[in-house]
């Protein structure tokens, strides 16, 4: 019989606010289809927030490197902002040189360093027929109308 305890955990995801501007941390649940829609008396389950009395609306990125929590909950939080931050402005200033394709998500795999470690982007700019992610609210109406309308 299957249990609550036997369930693994397998990313970190960092969510914001609506503001972008505070941050939390949650833990996705291997084995669990439930977890993600399911909401404990209207709060999601967050391990380390930057505000714990703030609103955490969407997930932006995530990882697999789950030893970030060996140094604690507030820590990976941190490190993630970090990591977060700087892959977010590397993708602006490389998006300003060339233009990403319509569905392409950020994945970037950093170098060998203990510090450096892949993240993935989240886009909240999602297609509403298909699996497309978009860098923005005007990319994604123009794909929807092009391929879907």
């Amino acid at each position: 019989m299957a249990s609550n305890k036997n369930i693994l955990h397998s990313k970190i995801q960092l969510w914001a606010n609506n503001e972008e501007n505070e941050y939390a941390i949650r833990l996705i649940l291997d084995g669990d289809p439930e977890y993600e829609t399911r909401e404990k008396e209207g709060r999601r389950d967050f391990i380390a927030s930057t505000n714990p009395k703030d609103r955490y609306t969407h997930p932006i990125a995530e990882t697999d490197k789950l030893n970030l929590l060996q140094n604690g909950w507030d820590y990976a939080l941190k490190d993630l902002i970090k990591t977060y931050k700087k892959e977010r402005i590397e993708m602006e200033m490389s998006s300003a040189s060339t233009s990403l394709k319509d569905n392409e998500l950020k994945h970037h795999d950093f170098g060998n360093k203990d510090s450096d470690y892949p993240i993935k982007f989240i886009s909240p700019h999602k297609c509403r027929y298909c699996l497309a992610a978009f860098k923005n609210e005007a990319e994604r109406k123009i794909h929807e109308l092009k391929w879907h309308i």
